[in-house]
């Protein structure tokens, strides 16, 4: 029987380790050097279970492949441009509706972050993104109607008054684009020594909501 990554679970090499993320469970982990030595030429290249793998199957990380291809990375542009950080300053057409519909959207998505798991989050934004983008390749220079929304949604944001954090902007950036037919993607990305986990929203090869050093220091190890 062959055994593929459960689709909760992807990982990302860094510095010649692997480095996981669990959806299902919202963690981050690594694996002992020994069982990530075993699995990382058996997910390659298949062949015979070796037995150190077993409890990975047991624990849910390791399931049966039924011909189901197991969750990787999608391609994805290494940013090399931030809209957040070099777009020329201006209003942007920044309205009160913005500001009281960007209030709604925040609000709603800390709210769900304290009651749900991030998983059925994450599906349902998937689900409302396909629903009202139309999908289409951006060329360069950056979809102008993409950077306005989103420096609306970043200027109306001073207003919430709720700390940021990376997952809940990321998050509520995306379901405000989403509202415009506007695609773009959360990238989730780790760092090492020390560890530090860190998300952002990105359009082709540009930050929407990050800048560049920033996310350039992180390995990308989950795309939605």
């Amino acid at each position: 029987m062959r055994y593929i990554l459960s689709q909760d679970i992807t990982f990302g090499e860094i510095g010649g380790h692997m480095v996981f993320l669990d959806l299902a469970k919202d963690r981050y982990f690594r694996l002992e050097s020994s069982i990530e030595n075993s699995l990382r030429p058996y997910l390659k290249n298949g062949g015979p279970l070796p037995f150190d793998l077993s409890d990975l199957i047991a624990s849910g990380i390791l399931i049966e492949d039924h011909d189901t291809a197991p969750a990787s990375l999608p391609s994805i542009s290494k940013p090399c441009r931030s809209a957040f950080e070099n777009h020329p300053s201006t209003d942007d057409g920044l309205a009160p509706s913005h500001i009281i519909e960007t209030m709604l959207v925040v609000l709603r998505m800390h709210w769900k972050l304290r009651h749900q798991k991030i998983r059925p989050i994450i599906e349902n934004e998937v689900a409302y993104r396909r629903k009202n983008s139309k999908p289409r390749r951006l060329q360069p220079p950056l979809d102008a109607s993409t950077v306005q929304a989103s420096r609306q949604f970043l200027k109306a944001r001073r207003y919430v008054p709720i700390e940021p954090r990376c997952l809940l902007d990321s998050l509520s950036l995306l379901h405000f684009l989403s509202r415009r037919g506007l695609p773009a993607s959360i990238i989730f990305g780790v760092t090492l020594e020390p560890f530090s986990a860190h998300c952002w929203v990105q359009s082709g090869d540009a930050l929407l909501n990050e800048t560049l050093g920033t996310a350039n220091a992180h390995t990308p190890i989950r795309v939605v």
